[in-house]
């Protein structure tokens, strides 16, 4: 009777072992595709987007279903919010004025309705 209860012991904490490499492999892999995006979007490398698209798949299905008209620059910026990259920070990487950076933002939230005073990254983040 105790054997069988050591063995299920045994076998339970390996199960929980494996989750737990499991876990930790896709979160290493998750910071490894960020540190990629990363620099795909600091470089303004055409893959930056695709890349994006492959990473967060269901976000950016989300993201295109809202609004028929959005331009790759539509769906560049949202990405580059998304990932919480400051307006400086897109303006540097795009090769862009912050000026810009704020116009795309706005035209953004025209297109999509989304009022002026709601936070850009808290609406992405809850699609």
């Amino acid at each position: 009777m105790k054997s069988g209860f050591k063995n299920k012991i045994k076998n339970q904490a390996t199960k929980e072992s494996k989750v737990k490499n499991d876990t930790r492999h896709t979160e290493t892999e998750q910071n490894n595709n960020l540190e990629h995006l990363m620099e795909l979007a600091k470089s303004d490398d055409s893959a930056f987007v695709s890349t994006f698209r492959d990473t967060y798949p269901q976000f950016y299905n989300k993201l295109i279903s809202l609004h028929d008209g959005l331009s790759n620059t539509d769906i560049k910026l949202c990405a580059m919010i998304y990932l919480n990259i400051s307006t400086k920070d897109i303006a540097k990487y795009t090769s862009v004025g912050i000026r810009t950076v704020q116009t795309r933002r706005n035209r953004f939230r025209k297109k999509v309705n989304l009022d002026p005073k709601r936070d850009l990254f808290i609406f992405l983040h809850t699609l």
